[in-house]
């Protein structure tokens, strides 16, 4: 980012503090326990601050096991971002399952070879319909945003589901600036391997779904309360709706 131009400045996610005059907040790919960081965004929201969180549920992980004849196999690491707590009472939820599309990229994947108790890394080129790829036609041409965009990759992305009676009900907006295909299909992945036949879909999902949405308004102040069984819940003021682990 420095090489364009970007004047950046680290954030411990450990003990964060977000330097005053911060243009916009970029955080990637959050992961427990990031409450502290979720807090201060928050802040930073309900302030007016701009903030960009890519985010996704699940790296999906080849393996090769002796026991299995080296057979390919596929495992969904879960991420563990948990920023559905703030993201869910917002209407704007990111669902939960491994999402696949016919429009898919070929990417050389590291795959771990396990000969013997210490995994051996290969790179192995694999066409996949969780390597989600982004065409032209699935940019929205209304935003400058992605105006000019066309032809990115999600690798193992999920999709957003957008409650627009919630958001407006926060004084909030959305817009979707990135979909899928209208050939996408799902998986909710309870553990195991991935089956190899849902790498062919036997039914699409209805629609594009989005990949990518701006939200946009003056954002609810929140936090985090602990209930009485001793579990910690995201509370935004004002509001009934809560979200807890």
């Amino acid at each position: 980012m420095r090489n364009y131009g970007y004047r950046t400045t680290y954030i411990n996610p450990k003990s964060p503090s977000i330097p005053r005059g911060t243009d916009v907040l970029l955080w990637i790919q959050p992961r427990r326990d990031h409450s502290r960081m979720t807090e201060l965004l928050i802040r930073h929201l309900s302030r007016g601050g701009k903030a960009i969180v890519p985010l996704q549920h699940y790296n999906i992980q080849q393996r090769q096991y002796r026991g299995g004849r080296f057979k390919m196999v596929y495992w969904p690491q879960p991420q563990y971002h948990d920023l559905d707590l703030f993201l869910e009472p917002l209407g704007t939820g990111q669902v939960k399952e491994v999402l696949m599309d016919k429009t898919r990229a070929y990417l050389d994947l590291d795959t771990q070879v396990h000969h013997k108790m210490t995994p051996q890394f290969d790179s192995q080129r694999v066409a996949l319909p969780f390597l989600i790829r982004t065409i032209r036609t699935n940019f929205s041409s209304a935003s400058v945003i992605t105006a000019n965009l066309s032809n990115q990759l999600f690798i193992w992305g999920n999709r957003f589901l957008p409650d627009p009676d919630r958001l407006a009900e926060l004084g909030l907006r959305h817009q979707t600036l990135i979909t899928t295909s209208d050939r996408a299909w799902r998986y909710i992945w309870r553990g195991g391997w991935l089956p190899q036949v849902l790498f062919e879909s036997r039914g699409f999902l209805s629609g594009r779904q989005p990949l990518a949405v701006l939200i946009s308004g003056r954002f609810p102040p929140a936090k985090f309360v602990t209930d009485k069984e001793g579990k910690r819940k995201l509370k935004l003021k004002g509001s009934r709706a809560n979200s807890g682990l």
